[in-house]
Formats: C-alpha cells, sequence, structure tokens
C-alpha cells in the first residue's frame, strides 16, 4: 500500500474534529422528550423508543465494529451518520405511531453501532500514521472539547427554535448531518496492517474481537472497569436528571438552557484531560472518577435546592467526560489496527450486553419507581464504591504477584 502524505494526514484530524462538530450540532438534545410528547407519545411510548435503540445496539454492534475493519473506518462512520440523518427525518417529518417509533429507535441505535469503535479507531489509526499515537488523548480531548461546545450551541438554538415550531430542529440539524457526511466523504482513510478479510468472514472476525478481550487480561480489566464507572451515572442522568431539576423547583422552561450550559463548561474540563493524565497518572485518575462519583450520588440524596443539584450535575459531567476519553484512549493502546474498529466494538457490547449494562439502565427506573430516588443513589454509590475499589485492588495485586 503506498504512503500517505503527512499533510493528508494531517488534514484527517481538522476533517474530523469539523465533521463531529456538524454531528454534534443536535438541536434536539434538550427537547426531545417534549418532541415525543408533541407527537403524542406517552412515557411508555418513549421507553419503547429506549428498548428498541438498545436492542438494535446490543445485536449490530459486534458486526458494524467487524465490518469497519473489512470495509473502512470512514465508510462505518458515514454509514453511522446517514443512520442519524434517517432518524432525524423520520421523527422531523412524521406524524406519530408504532412504526414512526420503531424505524426511529432502529435508525438511532445503528447510529450508535455504526459510529462505535469505528469513530475513534479512524482518529487513532490517523495519529499512528503521523507517529503521534501518544498525543491521541490530547487531539481526542480538544475535539471533544469542541464538539461539546457545538452541543452546547445546539440545545440553546433548539429550545428557542421549539417554541417556534417543534419541528424545526430536527429539519435544521439534519442540513447540518449532511454536512457532516460531505465532509467525512474527503477524509482519507489511514493505513492499517493488512487484513485479508471478505464480508462473507465477518462473523469470524466479529468472534476474534471478542475472543481477544477475554485473552487480554488488561483489555478485560478496562472494559469491566468502565462499566462500573460509566452505567450508573449514565442511567441516572439518562432517566432522572431533569426530573431531579423539576422536583427541587427549577423552572421547566429553563431545564433546556441549563443542560446545554453543563455540557458547554464541561467540555473545558475535557480540554485538558491529556495534561491532567499526565501529572495524576492512570492509577491515580482511575480511583479518583470511582470515588468522586461516589461522593456526587451521596450528596445528591441531601441537597434540596436546585443550585446545588446543578454544581453536582457540573462536576459529574465532568467525571463523565473523563472517563469516556480515558476509555478510549487506554483501550486503543491495546488493539493492534488491523482490529482496533471490531475490538472496541466487541468491548462495548460486552458492556452495553452481556455484562449487563442494559440491566443497570432498566432496572435504575424499575427501582426509582418502587423504593424512590434517595435509596436509588445511595445503592449506585455504594456499588460503584465496592466494585470500583475492589477491580483497583485486585489489579494491584495482581501486579504486585507476577
Amino acid at each position: 500500500m503506498s504512503s500517505i502524505k503527512p499533510n493528508v494526514l494531517q488534514n484527517n484530524i481538522i476533517k474530523i474534529a469539523l465533521a463531529d462538530f456538524f454531528y454534534n450540532f443536535g438541536l434536539i438534545w434538550a427537547i426531545y422528550i417534549l418532541y415525543f410528547r408533541f407527537l403524542t407519545y406517552s412515557f411508555q411510548d418513549i421507553g419503547l423508543f429506549e428498548a428498541i435503540t438498545s436492542i438494535t445496539i446490543i445485536f449490530t454492534e459486534l458486526a458494524t465494529g467487524s465490518l469497519a475493519d473489512i470495509i473502512g473506518r470512514r465508510n462505518t462512520v458515514i454509514l453511522g451518520n446517514l443512520s442519524m440523518l434517517i432518524f432525524a427525518l423520520v421523527l422531523g417529518l412524521g406524524s406519530g405511531g408504532t412504526y414512526i417509533l420503531l424505524v426511529a429507535g432502529i435508525f438511532s441505535g445503528l447510529d450508535f453501532s455504526f459510529r462505535s469503535g469505528a469513530r475513534t479507531a479512524l482518529l487513532y489509526d490517523t495519529m499512528v500514521n503521523l507517529n503521534r499515537a501518544d498525543n491521541f488523548l490530547k487531539v481526542s480531548g480538544k475535539i471533544h472539547a469542541l464538539s461539546l461546545i457545538s452541543k452546547m450551541a445546539g440545545m440553546i438554538l433548539g429550545s428557542f427554535l421549539f417554541l417556534i415550531n417543534p419541528r424545526i430542529p430536527y429539519w435544521i440539524w439534519s442540513g447540518f448531518l449532511i454536512i457532516s457526511i460531505f465532509i467525512l466523504i474527503f477524509v482519507k482513510e489511514p493505513r492499517t496492517e493488512k487484513i485479508q478479510l471478505k464480508i462473507s468472514e465477518l462473523w469470524k472476525h466479529m468472534v476474534t474481537g471478542v475472543k481477544y478481550i477475554f485473552k487480554n487480561a488488561s483489555l478485560l480489566w478496562l472494559t469491566a472497569f468502565f462499566l462500573v464507572a460509566n452505567a450508573f451515572p449514565e442511567a441516572y442522568w439518562d432517566i432522572y436528571s431533569q426530573e431531579h431539576m423539576v422536583t427541587l423547583d427549577l423552572p421547566t422552561k429553563w431545564i433546556g438552557i441549563i443542560f446545554a450550559l453543563l455540557t458547554g463548561f464541561s467540555s473545558l474540563a475535557s480540554y485538558f484531560i491529556s495534561e491532567i493524565e499526565q501529572r495524576l497518572g492512570e492509577k491515580v485518575l482511575l480511583l479518583l472518577i470511582i470515588v468522586i462519583q461516589s461522593i456526587l450520588f451521596l450528596f445528591m440524596i441531601i441537597t434540596k435546592q436546585w443550585y446545588w443539584l446543578l454544581i453536582i450535575l457540573f462536576l459529574l459531567t465532568i467525571i463523565r467526560n473523563f472517563s469516556s476519553l480515558l476509555e478510549e484512549n487506554y483501550s486503543n493502546k491495546l488493539i493492534p489496527s488491523s482490529m482496533r474498529a471490531g475490538v472496541l466494538s466487541a468491548a462495548s457490547f460486552l458492556r452495553n450486553g452481556l455484562f449487563g449494562g442494559w440491566l443497570i439502565i432498566w432496572m435504575y427506573g424499575v427501582l426509582i419507581d418502587s423504593i424512590g430516588i434517595r435509596y436509588v443513589l445511595l445503592i449506585s454509590a455504594t456499588l460503584v464504591l465496592f466494585f470500583g475499589l475492589t477491580m483497583i485492588l485486585l489489579r494491584k495485586y495482581k501486579n504486585n504477584h507476577k
């Protein structure tokens, strides 16, 4: 395979950042639950949509990750953005009904599956080709920060446009998604280790990705650790965070703007993740993620004013962003380029599917209805601290007895 000029690959980074910027300019994220209600969907219907999305991810993520190693990371990311475009158009032009809910849920799941692994692998392999793999966390953090700023702007604009016409945010976002796809077309596929696979061998490659994780003790540990670190904050954020603010008397009309500002301000911390990681090191950072999460869950229990909750959510957002970026960085270092997208998708599949990530999120909602949010937060703090510290101590013990 002929070499790729460094300036072309350097432009890759800029193009990936721009594509992410337009992709994440999601005008719908601050109002999408309100939009479902506008389409006369019940909360049970919204739960069905989330379930369809999750089931689609579980059944397609392994295949799409392996597909990226065969047809290329760029092409797979384009398919993901195209899936999100179809999702936006279906909801933006639809008038409700079970069929619309089903189609939207499927393409929402396909978007996640196509981009999972492939998007990270595309950037990481570009950095490898530039002999700058050690700078991946720094570059990834800056792109992530830019994407969060884009998301913040989209959420604020979407909140105002929703008041004019609830469909406008979906229509405009569709245009931004088309721009992101157009930019990705001009991204150069980075060179990777040669892999001679056909579509007919996709299943074999999927199984190989899962086996690779179980044979690599460090990667298996990271997969399990970040399940503990990410599942409980994600469950709280997706199921109860907005309702929590309402129960503490924050006016509903401000929630969209508040969440947009949380996203934007937390992006500043993501921008400096590389410098923070270099100063503190992997062990200290992973320990802090677990301990701080547990403390924040406990503070939520005693918080009675929305402005204190706002501070807690700001810190929780920073921790979630750090956790995501660190997971990408540490996992990529352990995976060969020829199977990077497939293994990353396999890791996500194990966390969300086999290891029970979907079950944690589902049970979170069930327990809130049955025993109340205070007890759920106490359980969350306890489980995160117990399992997180246990895993850290087990790894330390194993390393000391090699």
